[in-house]
Order: C-alpha cells, then sequence, then structure tokens
C-alpha cells in the first residue's frame, strides 16, 4: 500500500504494482509506503478519505506468470513449494492444486501452517489468518487474492494491467496528479518491470484446466470483461 496526497494505490500480486509503486516513489514527492500488500482493510483512518487506486489482471495470464515467476527464483515461496510439491510438478498439475487449494484440506493446512502469524515486509504477506475466509470458499487463488485486498473499498479505480500505462496516464488526468510532466515521461519511457520468461499464456492451457480456472474465478473474469 502506498499512499499520497491524491490516491492510496493498493498492490495486488503479480498485477503490475511494482510499475506502479516504483511511478509513484520517482514522481509524486508526497507519496510513501504504510504495509506491504496490505489490503484496503488496513487503511488508516487518517487516509479514508482518498480515492482507492489499483489494478487487475487476466486470471488466466496470472497464473502462468505467476508459476514461472517462482519457478525461475532461487528460493521459492511457501505456496509454490507447497502446491508444486517442492517444484516437482509440472504447470498444470501445479497450477489444479492451486486452485483446489481452499477445498483441498491437506494442503491448505500445509500452506496455512507455514505463514507467520503477524504481516511480515516480504511476499504475499499473508498471515495465518488472512487466510482463514479462503478455507471452502471455491474460488480461484487470485480471486482470494483480489476479493481480499479490495473488500470494503466504496468505487475503487481498477486498472487493467493489459492497459496498465493507458490507464496510469489517465488517472493523471482524473486526479490531476503532479508533477504531471514527470510522471508522463516515466509511464513513457521506463520499461516493464518484475517480469518472468515464458511464452503466450494460453500456449500453457490444456482445455480442461482452461474451465477450471473460468469456473472458480468466473466472477472476476465477468466483472472485468476478461476472456482467454
Amino acid at each position: 500500500m502506498i499512499v499520497c496526497n491524491k490516491f492510496i494505490f493498493l498492490h495486488l500480486q503479480k498485477s503490475g504494482g511494482t510499475f506502479v509503486n516504483k511511478m509513484m516513489a520517482s514522481c509524486i514527492p508526497y507519496a510513501r509506503p504504510i504495509g506491504y500488500h496490505f489490503p484496503y482493510k488496513e487503511v488508516p483512518k487518517s487516509f479514508a478519505r482518498l480515492p482507492i487506486v489499483g489494478t487487475v489482471r487476466n486470471p488466466w495470464d496470472y497464473y502462468v506468470s505467476w508459476y514461472h515467476f517462482q519457478s525461475q527464483v532461487d528460493e521459492p515461496r511457501a505456496l509454490f513449494m507447497c502446491v508444486s510439491k517442492n517444484n516437482t510438478l509440472n504447470f498444470e498439475e501445479t497450477i489444479l492444486n492451486l486452485l483446489s487449494l481452499s477445498e483441498n484440506e491437506q494442503l491448505f493446512t500445509e500452506f496455512q501452517q507455514q505463514l507467520p502469524t503477524q504481516y511480515m515486509d516480504q511476499g504475499i504477506n499473508l498471515t495465518q489468518a488472512c487466510l482463514d475466509p479462503y478455507k471452502n470458499s471455491g474460488d480461484g487463488f487470485y480471486s482470494f487474492l483480489y476479493n481480499r485486498l479490495y473488500q470494503g473499498a466504496s468505487d475503487p479505480i481498477i486498472i487493467k494491467m493489459e492497459q496498465l500505462r493507458e490507464g496510469l496516464n489517465s488517472l493523471v488526468e482524473q486526479l490531476q496528479l503532479q508533477p504531471k510532466q514527470k510522471i508522463k515521461a516515466f509511464l513513457c519511457d521506463a520499461p516493464n518491470m518484475n517480469t518472468s520468461k515464458h511464452n503466450n499464456y494460453q500456449f500453457y492451457y490444456s482445455n480442461a484446466l482452461k474451465l477450471r480456472v473460468a469456473s472458480v474465478d468466473a466472477e472476476l473474469i465477468e466483472q472485468h470483461h476478461y476472456l482467454f
């Protein structure tokens, strides 16, 4: 979570948030972080009047990006190691486990027990208690992260990651962000950030896995008009 004088940015994992964080830190003098991947419910009351800004990503694309990012780092996070059986499963097997996490008691318990009891400043920053509402929900993991982050926010401004630069340019005009020219120059010139190497997401999906994502992330897909 980053706050400035015009808005609060909530950082959804693997959805363009690193780029937005860097833009704010580099260009907006009054921007400051308050907690890592903090959800809306953790917004300090003194900032409650500010509009909420966030991002979202095509869920099919998210799962591909998440898998390849974790499989390529030296020390994958606990969630990946849990659902991939210590990086021994392939993409489809791993993502099927991830999509069934809320209803798979053994996997759910294994992952939850590896989480801290208090917020940390790294990784996905979930506590054991954060995971409780997810149990037996039947939701996809990305939908869980999305709903947890924005729950309670009134009319948040959600920018699709697929149109991130255009959306941020529109935000500059909508909220009259300053210094305008510096922000626009960053949006024009800055490279993409925190990326992983992989093919187009459609390459990795069997029909069965495609339909599974469509089912467990259906509400988010419909809300943001995503297509495979």
